[in-house]
Protein backbone atom coordinates (compact mmCIF):
# COMPACT_ATOMS: atom_id res chain seq x y z
CA UNK A 1 0.00 0.00 0.00
CA UNK A 2 1.40 3.38 -1.02
CA UNK A 3 1.12 6.45 1.19
CA UNK A 4 -0.07 9.34 -1.00
CA UNK A 5 0.05 11.99 1.75
CA UNK A 6 3.12 14.15 1.44
CA UNK A 7 4.79 15.35 4.62
CA UNK A 8 5.39 19.08 4.43
CA UNK A 9 8.20 20.50 6.46
CA UNK A 10 7.80 23.86 8.22
CA UNK A 11 10.65 26.34 7.95
CA UNK A 12 11.15 29.78 9.52
CA UNK A 13 12.09 32.72 7.30
CA UNK A 14 12.59 36.40 7.99
CA UNK A 15 12.31 39.71 6.18
CA UNK A 16 13.35 43.28 7.07
CA UNK A 17 10.68 46.00 7.11
CA UNK A 18 10.96 49.77 7.45
CA UNK A 19 8.47 52.20 8.98
CA UNK A 20 8.09 55.94 8.47
CA UNK A 21 8.68 56.52 12.21
CA UNK A 22 11.02 53.67 13.21
CA UNK A 23 14.28 52.02 12.24
CA UNK A 24 14.12 48.79 10.15
CA UNK A 25 13.07 45.62 12.03
CA UNK A 26 13.42 41.94 11.07
CA UNK A 27 10.22 39.86 11.16
CA UNK A 28 9.71 36.10 11.16
CA UNK A 29 7.09 33.68 9.94
CA UNK A 30 6.71 29.95 9.46
CA UNK A 31 6.13 28.56 5.98
CA UNK A 32 5.72 25.22 4.26
CA UNK A 33 9.02 24.25 2.68
CA UNK A 34 7.54 24.80 -0.80
CA UNK A 35 6.51 28.40 0.00
CA UNK A 36 9.13 31.04 -0.74
CA UNK A 37 8.02 33.68 1.79
CA UNK A 38 9.83 36.45 -0.04
CA UNK A 39 7.11 39.14 -0.08
CA UNK A 40 6.38 41.46 2.84
CA UNK A 41 2.68 40.57 2.79
CA UNK A 42 3.62 36.94 3.51
CA UNK A 43 4.55 38.14 7.01
CA UNK A 44 1.54 40.36 7.83
CA UNK A 45 -1.39 39.50 10.06
CA UNK A 46 -4.38 41.84 9.80
CA UNK A 47 -6.24 43.12 12.86
CA UNK A 48 -8.58 45.47 10.97
CA UNK A 49 -9.05 47.02 7.53
CA UNK A 50 -11.48 49.69 6.45
CA UNK A 51 -11.81 48.66 2.83
CA UNK A 52 -9.65 47.67 -0.09
CA UNK A 53 -10.51 50.65 -2.28
CA UNK A 54 -8.39 53.66 -3.07
CA UNK A 55 -7.21 55.31 0.12
CA UNK A 56 -7.83 52.38 2.46
CA UNK A 57 -6.64 52.19 6.08
CA UNK A 58 -5.67 49.05 7.94
CA UNK A 59 -3.97 47.90 11.12
CA UNK A 60 -1.79 44.86 10.93
CA UNK A 61 1.00 43.17 12.80
CA UNK A 62 4.24 41.32 12.24
CA UNK A 63 5.36 38.39 14.35
CA UNK A 64 8.79 38.66 15.95
CA UNK A 65 11.15 35.75 16.47
CA UNK A 66 9.83 35.48 20.06
CA UNK A 67 6.25 35.09 18.82
CA UNK A 68 5.22 38.52 20.08
CA UNK A 69 3.63 41.04 17.71
CA UNK A 70 4.60 44.47 16.44
CA UNK A 71 1.54 46.43 15.34
CA UNK A 72 1.47 49.03 12.58
CA UNK A 73 -1.06 51.28 10.90
CA UNK A 74 -1.03 51.49 7.15
CA UNK A 75 -2.58 53.96 4.77
CA UNK A 76 -2.64 53.32 1.03
CA UNK A 77 -3.19 56.44 -1.01
CA UNK A 78 -4.46 54.48 -3.99
CA UNK A 79 -1.60 55.53 -6.25
CA UNK A 80 -1.31 51.93 -7.43
CA UNK A 81 -4.57 51.82 -9.44
CA UNK A 82 -6.58 49.79 -6.93
CA UNK A 83 -4.44 46.72 -6.39
CA UNK A 84 -3.80 47.36 -2.69
CA UNK A 85 -0.05 47.71 -3.21
CA UNK A 86 2.15 49.39 -2.18
CA UNK A 87 1.29 50.42 1.36
CA UNK A 88 2.38 54.01 0.95
CA UNK A 89 2.56 54.82 4.68
CA UNK A 90 3.33 52.31 7.45
CA UNK A 91 3.41 53.68 11.02
CA UNK A 92 4.74 51.69 13.98
CA UNK A 93 2.29 51.48 16.95
CA UNK A 94 4.12 50.58 20.17
CA UNK A 95 1.26 49.87 22.56
CA UNK A 96 -2.48 49.53 22.96
CA UNK A 97 -2.91 53.27 23.56
CA UNK A 98 -1.29 54.10 20.21
CA UNK A 99 -3.49 51.55 18.42
CA UNK A 100 -6.61 53.09 19.98
CA UNK A 101 -5.39 56.62 19.19
CA UNK A 102 -4.94 55.66 15.53
CA UNK A 103 -8.59 54.59 15.31
CA UNK A 104 -9.64 57.81 17.01
CA UNK A 105 -7.45 59.86 14.65
CA UNK A 106 -9.19 58.48 11.55
CA UNK A 107 -12.65 58.88 13.13
CA UNK A 108 -13.20 55.12 13.53
CA UNK A 109 -13.14 54.80 17.33
CA UNK A 110 -16.23 52.56 17.20
CA UNK A 111 -14.17 50.10 15.12
CA UNK A 112 -11.57 49.97 17.91
CA UNK A 113 -14.24 48.69 20.32
CA UNK A 114 -15.20 46.05 17.76
CA UNK A 115 -11.65 44.61 17.49
CA UNK A 116 -9.96 45.52 20.81
CA UNK A 117 -10.65 42.05 22.22
CA UNK A 118 -8.32 40.60 19.56
CA UNK A 119 -5.32 42.58 20.86
CA UNK A 120 -3.44 40.85 23.67
CA UNK A 121 -1.52 43.53 25.53
CA UNK A 122 0.99 40.91 26.74
CA UNK A 123 1.97 40.02 23.16
CA UNK A 124 2.69 43.58 21.96
CA UNK A 125 6.36 44.38 21.49
CA UNK A 126 7.68 47.91 21.75
CA UNK A 127 10.06 47.91 18.77
CA UNK A 128 12.20 50.54 20.51
CA UNK A 129 13.29 47.79 22.90
CA UNK A 130 14.41 45.38 20.17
Amino acid sequence: MTNTTEDTQKIRKSIVCTFSNHAPIRFWNEFDSADEGKYIDDYIGILWHRNQDFGHHDIGYYVCKSGKKIYFASYNSGMDFGSGYPKTTRIFLKDIDEIKAYFDGIFCIDEWYRVCGKVDENLIVDGDLL
